[in-house]
């Protein structure tokens, strides 16, 4: 019995009212009744609309303040069309989340996007994202206001620039000039590959190898012209055999570098497409006993932090990643607020930095670093 009673005495407390009341959060019909004018007018005041006048938005946004007045965001984008939300696209590399490439420009891009008030979103262009065409999504749900594209293949450039509903979107990285005004912010990828083979053939290196990327894509093809205009405007006859695909990566680069070092005709220096392949190239001319910059010079292409501290510190063309990353998205969060195309179409300048990769290909310096 003593157990019944403390359970009916526990139901008799449950079913006393409670004392303590609850309190609802205000909401805009409280601050539209607090300041007698209209939900309608609250809305254009939080929206910081020009028709209402300056006197009015003032008392209104006294008002919320008091009240403690939160606007739900995701009510107001389902009634302005506006999410504060840029999606970036990244491609499906097995290293493009610690590629140091992507992480600068996504630094340069939320230096950006986040002083304006606008939310990043990653989505990773593989291929169930193409073929399902989620891409179509991205625009015709409008869950992005804009899309930031890094990198990237011409195929699927195109694919952006069909949809039939409009998408903002920026290329950070080289456009194919075939795309007609495609919207897009680069480094000179052309004159990068142009000035690092140059600079190896005026130390006096004819038997110059090039380790690339994956030449569907735009900036690789770039490079890749650079170093082959630098090679004719020198004399030099271009060797098939000398330009191995390094696939963005160090441990690939390795392999590439140690089967042209290991060749009847060893290069006696390498142009690296980036400068993470500069690095496998290194390693891989190490691993033979080789000495860089006395047995074979080694020059990349992009200039991450961790270049200058690499052992030689390494000769690269600086690319501006950040600078590219934070131009795009600039332009597409203004194309977003005007309402307009994003139109941006600009070339940045690449420069030469010389370390201690690289020397002249001479017997007496071979002597000097032994």
């Amino acid at each position: 019995m003593p157990i019944r009673i403390r359970n009916h005495v526990g139901a008799e407390r449950l079913r006393q009212p409670t004392t303590e009341a609850i309190v609802s959060p205000p909401t805009i019909v409280d601050v539209a009744n607090a300041c007698n004018v209209s939900a309608s007018t609250v809305s254009l005041v939080i929206s910081d609309h020009p028709r209402i006048p300056a006197a009015t938005k003032e008392k209104i946004r006294k008002k919320i303040d008091d009240l403690g007045y939160r606007p739900n965001p995701m009510a107001r984008s389902l009634v302005s069309g506006h999410t504060g939300i840029i999606a970036v696209l990244v491609p499906p590399a097995e290293n493009v989340f610690s590629d140091p490439f992507y992480a600068q420009a996504l630094d340069g891009i939320y230096s950006i996007v986040k002083p304006r008030g606008y939310r990043i979103i990653l989505e990773v262009g593989d291929e169930s994202f193409w073929t399902k065409e989620e891409y179509r999504r991205l625009a015709s749900d409008r869950l992005a206001e804009g899309v930031i594209f890094l990198g990237g293949l011409e195929s699927e450039h195109k694919k952006l620039a069909s949809l039939e509903t409009p998408c903002r979107y920026v290329v950070v990285g080289e456009g194919s000039a075939r795309i007609r005004g495609l919207p897009r912010v680069s480094g000179d990828n052309f004159k990068g590959g142009l000035a690092a083979t140059n600079y190896l053939l005026n130390l006096g290196h004819k038997n110059i190898a090039h380790i690339h990327g994956d030449i569907k894509v735009v900036s690789v093809r770039e490079r890749l012209r650079g170093y082959l205009r630098a090679l004719s405007d020198g004399g030099v006859l271009f060797a098939p055999d000398l330009a191995m695909d390094g696939r963005f990566c160090e441990w690939d680069a390795y392999l590439a570098a140690k089967t042209l070092l290991s060749s009847t005709n060893p290069p006696t220096a390498i142009f690296a497409g980036n400068d993470l392949m500069a690095f496998g190239a290194i390693r891989a001319a190490a691993s033979l006993g080789l000495n860089v910059p006395c047995d074979v010079s080694v020059v990349g292409m992009d200039d991450i932090p961790a270049a200058a501290d690499f052992s030689p510190p390494l000769t690269t063309v600086k690319y501006p990643v950040f600078a590219m990353g934070s131009f795009a998205a600039a332009a597409l969060i203004d194309s977003v607020k005007n309402d307009t195309a994003c139109k941006i179409s600009k070339t940045l300048k690449v420069d030469l930095v010389v370390r201690k990769s690289a020397a002249a290909p001479s017997i007496a310096l071979k002597k000097i670093c032994r």
